[in-house]
Formats: C-alpha cells, structure tokens, sequence
C-alpha cells in the first residue's frame, strides 16, 4: 500500500513539473490575474490616468503682463531648480503667455534673449494680484520609473537645450501633455537636489508604471505602445479605425460634441491621420457620425462620414 502510494506522489510530482515546464505563463499567473495589469507591471486605473491626462495651451499677451522682469522658476516651489544657473527671468512687459495658476504661482512661456523659449514659474508676490485670463487644467500626479535616460527641457518649442536628466531607474512623475508646439509629457522630477518640472519628448521616452515597488515592473510604456482607452465616456468599446481624408483643400477637420454640425466644436482632425473609433451614430441614409478618440489633447467628440472613412 505504502508502495503504491509513493508510486502515486511521484507520478503526481512529475506530472507537476512537465505542466510548469510546458505552461510557465500560466503557473506564474499575473497581478490581481489580469494580464492587462501584468503587461504594466501597475495599477491598469494609472494606465487610463496616463491616456486622459488634459493638454493645455498658453494665452498669449503681445504687450506682456506689465509687472517688469520677473524670477521664473521651473516648478512652483520656494526650492525648486531655477534655469539659467539660477539667473532664469521673464520680463513681462514684452509678449508674455500665460497657462493659469498653480498654488499661487503663475505657469508662463516667453522668449529669452537668444530667441529661445522658456517655460516656468513667476513667484506670487512678484504678481501684485494679477488675474490669468487662463485656467491651468487640473494636472496629473501620476508616478513612473524611467526605462533609460530622458532628458528634460524648459522650451517646448525648439527643444534644443536641456537643463537637466532623468536617469535610468529614477521615479518621477507626470503631470500633463503638451502638444501645441512638439509631442512633451509635462513632467515634475528632481534635478541636482532641486524640484523641477520640465518636457520630455513622449516619443523618445520610456517608463514604467508606478514607483517601482513591485516585484516585477513589467513592458515600458512607450508613445507606441500607449495604445488608446479601453471604454468611451459612452461605455463603449473599439469598434474601429477612423481616417480622416483630405476633401478638397486638404484642410483639418472638424470634431462635435455631439453627433450634428451644430454642436460645439471640441476639437481638429486633420487630414491623413487615423484616429480609434468607439460609436456610431446613424443621422440619415447617407450620413453616418464616428465618436472618436484624439490623443493630441485628449478629447472625445463626434465626426462626420462626409470628411472621415471608417475601418472596422
């Protein structure tokens, strides 16, 4: 009996070890079991956070603010790093844009004396009071682990000096996009000691999810890889691709709120460009409307079949 049992326990051992052997994804199993978070190697929630994340613009002063030159810091703290060698200055009675506020301390973008740009931060007591005609929209926090090196900037618009450089390993985090001049994360790290917010270019920057405490971090998220939203706003899954065609003069298209041509404009798509599809929307025999997602500034809105094509 003894016998028969020992015989019994190898051949279950075996019969173990040939299933790990043949089958390791599946004995190792993912986090919570779900291989959209084991791909990550985080919180799938940080992943949509990541994709949603608002874009935001300047609003543009051609005879400046008004308040003489100013400090300007690269993130919105007494500490923060300070561009320049510690010399970086608005003087906000030239051309001046200006994104909103932030804890007090006003986010602007403006031109240095060798014709590059600079964005950063004019402390609140140098302001006098002064109301933004801009609303800074409500920024991320969300944690990452850098993949490789990335360098950060303070000019979105030419890109060509650094002040700065994340290294391999580092967890920073990221705040917003920009995407009115070039393809930027807006990014808040810390350089030499110092806090400091700055660009990275989204298609030549790779991190992972989270601060890296788990075990395993998973597949960098690339700008490649980032993919697009897995539910609409509708609750509405991928149905398709949408490519916008090029009409008669070749220009940007149009994107609604809702499914007519006379509902607020939220957005362009232009010409050539595809964009993942999530409803549609049947207005009359000839006339269909697609709800599409727009990564450029992560907006949803409706397009109409006459300027667009869609491939399920």
């Amino acid at each position: 009996m003894k016998r028969t049992i020992c015989r019994f326990a190898a051949v279950f051992v075996l019969l173990s070890l040939c299933i790990v052997l043949l089958f390791p994804a599946a004995c190792a199993g993912s986090a919570g079991g779900d291989d959209y978070i084991e791909i990550y190697g985080g919180d799938p929630g940080l992943l949509e956070e990541l994709r949603l994340l608002p874009d935001y613009k300047f609003q543009f002063h051609k005879e400046g603010l008004g308040y003489g030159t100013c400090p300007v810091y690269t993130a919105p703290y007494e500490n923060a790093l300070r561009a320049a060698d510690g010399k970086a200055a608005c003087d906000t009675n030239a051309k001046t844009g200006e994104a909103g506020y932030d804890n007090g301390w006003l986010l602007v973008r403006y031109e240095t004396n060798s014709g590059a740009s600079r964005v950063g931060y004019i402390p609140p007591n140098y302001l006098h009071n002064h109301k933004s005609s801009k609303s800074l929209p409500k920024l991320g926090y969300i944690p990452v682990t850098a993949a490789g090196q990335i360098q950060v900037t303070d000019d979105p618009v030419k890109g060509e000096s650094f002040f700065g450089t994340i290294q391999e390993g580092e967890i920073f985090h990221i705040l917003s996009k920009y995407t009115y001049n070039g393809n930027w994360w807006y990014v808040e790290c810390t350089i030499n000691g110092q806090p400091a917010r700055g660009f990275i270019d989204r298609a030549q920057s790779s991190f992972y999810i989270g601060d890296g405490s788990s075990a395993s971090l998973g597949t960098a998220v690339s700008l490649a890889n980032l993919g697009s939203p897995v539910l609409s706003p509708l609750g509405t899954e991928k149905c398709g691709t949408v490519t916008i065609e090029y009409g008669r003069n070749g220009s940007r298209k149009l994107v609604h709120s809702q499914a007519n041509a006379n509902s607020t404009q939220v957005s362009v798509a232009y010409p050539g460009n595809t964009y993942p599809c999530y409803d549609v929307y049947e207005a009359s025999k000839t006339t269909e409307w697609y709800y599409i997602w727009i990564d450029d500034d992560s907006t949803w809105g409706w397009i109409s079949s006459g300027v667009s094509t869609l491939t399920k």
